[in-house]
């Protein structure tokens, strides 16, 4: 057993305030007496509710000696914040006792034997006036990352939005929305987090233009945005009974106080978040709602949006619940707020269209942990590559001449790249069977298509298989056709059949499920409106995003910068594998670094 949850500022002196700004319990110390010198003894100046001790051969902390080569006996030589990191790493999201026990009541410390039990999330409240503090992950102490996470952002201010009150608008503003299939399967997974990150500009040095200002002009930006964009303002709720059974999830649109709102800081140039090889964890501080699934959208907002100031930039970040949208209603919201923050107009032409795609919906459940997990990633090292659009045309001129075809896009060109080089530094054996999956977006493939306004979840998840070893003899043409006939394959027909198999048998997606070693999956889109969003900053230089939805194997596909066909992979894969990967000729000569 060990702490509960995470600790998310540095500890010494003893007497700081410890918390984590989700989903795990506050901690604090009972004593103002510096640490001792052995890992019990500084445990002991904890509140010993929220506490239990670490057996001298945990395996944690086992772990964390080998690492740094320590002998087993020999744990003096870590510092406590050192092995208290170590710990952590597997137990983040658990509690001992109920946190919110009077401050009277009997302090008994749990026995060792205790059980680790799942702790739902929720925002601790303001003790002593104090603000959520930095969202720093002392954890990555332990991944063996930087320790540039110890200047996490430190929160400065948040608020709740509303819409803009408008008579009429509220007249037809529907007071729950339904929720689709599409939508339901998300419960249980991340929510959505991406950002853009601007330079500062010059001009908000001048009194008049300051940050302060650029905050101000967004609040009132995005309390507009809300007034067609009205269900990102709500909540879920959950309506259910036993008999006759019932269980039905629904966005509610009148019981919530709104959007949240938060200005934060951090000590960091926007050279320190691009120049490093790999993505800085430090960039995870930058969303809210830091690993809360979807069902969490009950207790917490479903849409925050954190303005990060940086010594010479600003970074914007948004998380957004996976079950009111998908990637295309996502940047239609973000596209829609920078476009009146820039106007100052709140006439927009793209109004999202909300009715959904689907009767009331009755889930074959009682309670929601019989379909609800929470995942956390293994260590995972994170990097941004870059495909010119130069090479990005060779690579689809390639793979449609290997095929004599024309039908081969640019993005399965690259996909099918991507998927033999990762295959390839995983090692897997000849014989082992590997895929390739990739999100499709339903809206054009059902007949009647849905429009592109509509706004919530329409993707499925389609897959290419190969044995590794045929996937690597092959060419770059034949890993890019078998994408393309498992994306031409899902058609209206496709579609309905497995709506209707889910209404048979509803299921809820968990983030475990993407976990494979032998697979990969291609996300988000190049062909998404990422960097038009300029919030009167200009053209951000850099897209980004949260530690929502990672794991080993994910690919996320963005825009690049300069335009013109060219992309950013976000490629995120265990230590090992990244590194063989950057050792891959056919990969490393098909990108920029």
């Amino acid at each position: 057993m060990a702490i509960v949850g995470r600790l998310e500022e540095a500890v010494a002196p003893a007497g700081k305030l410890l918390s984590r700004y989700q989903n795990e319990v506050l901690v604090t110390p009972r004593s103002r007496k510096r640490p001792r010198n052995t890992f019990g003894g500084w445990l002991r100046d904890l509140d010993p509710v929220h506490v239990e001790f670490i057996p001298s051969d945990d395996p944690e902390l086992c772990m964390a000696r080998r690492e740094r080569g320590l002998s087993t006996a020999n744990m003096g030589e870590l510092s406590p914040l050192a092995r208290l990191s170590k710990v952590t790493i597997a137990l983040e999201q658990t509690q001992i006792v109920s946190p919110d026990r009077p401050s009277n009541a009997k302090r008994k410390r749990p026995p060792p034997s205790s059980v680790l039990v799942p702790m739902p999330g929720r925002v601790p409240p303001k003790i002593g006036g104090i603000d959520p503090p930095t969202k720093t992950r002392v954890a990555c102490q332990a991944r063996g990352c930087s320790t540039d996470t110890i200047d996490s952002s430190q929160y400065i201010s948040e608020c709740f939005i509303k819409p803009k009150s408008s008579a009429d608008k509220e007249e037809t503003k529907q007071p729950i929305i339904h929720l689709a299939p599409w939508d339901l399967t998300m419960l249980s997974i991340h929510y959505i987090q991406k950002g853009l990150l601007f330079v500062k500009p010059s001009s908000m040095n001048d009194q008049e233009n300051t940050v302060q200002a650029l905050l101000e002009r967004l609040k009132e930006s995005l309390s507009r945005t809300l007034v067609p964009f009205y269900p990102l303002a709500g909540r879920l709720a959950t309506s259910k009974q036993e008999n006759p059974p019932h269980y039905y999830v629904y966005i509610d649109n009148h019981n919530s106080p709104g959007a949240k709102f938060i200005h934060a800081t951090v000590n960091l140039t926007v050279s320190d978040i691009l120049s490093p090889v790999d993505v800085p964890q430090v960039v995870q501080s930058f969303f809210d709602h830091d690993r809360a699934i979807n069902h969490d959208g009950h207790t917490m907002s479903l849409l925050s949006i954190q303005v990060t100031e940086l010594v010479d930039g600003i970074f914007i970040g948004c998380s957004i619940n996976h079950v009111v949208v998908d990637g295309t209603s996502y940047w239609h919201f973000f596209n829609t707020l920078s476009d009146i923050f820039m106007t100052n107009n709140s006439s927009i032409s793209r109004p999202p269209i909300l009715n959904r795609y689907s009767p009331v919906l009755n889930l074959p459940f009682t309670h929601h942990d019989q379909f609800i997990s929470r995942h956390e990633a293994p260590p995972l090292r994170e990097r941004i590559f870059h495909i010119s659009s130069e090479s990005v045309k060779k690579l689809k001129a390639k793979a449609n001449a290997e095929q004599q075809t024309n039908t081969i896009s640019s993005l399965q060109s690259v996909s099918a790249l991507i998927w033999r080089c990762i295959t390839r530094a995983r090692s897997l054996p000849c014989d082992q069977e590997t895929s390739c999956r990739m999100a499709v977006n339903n809206r054009t493939r059902i007949e009647p298509p849905l429009p592109e306004e509509y706004f919530g979840n329409s993707i499925q998840i389609v897959s290419g298989i190969a044995k590794a070893g045929e996937l690597l003899k092959q060419g770059l043409g034949w890993a890019a056709w078998r994408l393309r006939e498992v994306v031409a394959n899902h058609n209206d027909k496709a579609v309905r059949e497995s709506m209707e198999a889910w209404m048979k048998t509803p299921f809820i997606i968990h983030m475990g499920q993407f976990s494979d070693p032998c697979s990969i999956m291609v996300g988000s889109s190049p062909r998404f409106e990422m960097f038009g969003n300029e919030f009167g900053m200009g053209k951000a230089v850099a897209i980004r995003s949260g530690y929502a939805n990672k794991f080993d194997g994910l690919v996320m596909a963005f825009p690049g910068y300069e335009g013109g066909g060219s992309m950013d992979l976000e490629v995120c894969l265990l230590p090992e594998s990244m590194n063989d990967l950057e050792s891959d000729g056919e990969f490393m000569g098909a990108v920029c670094i």
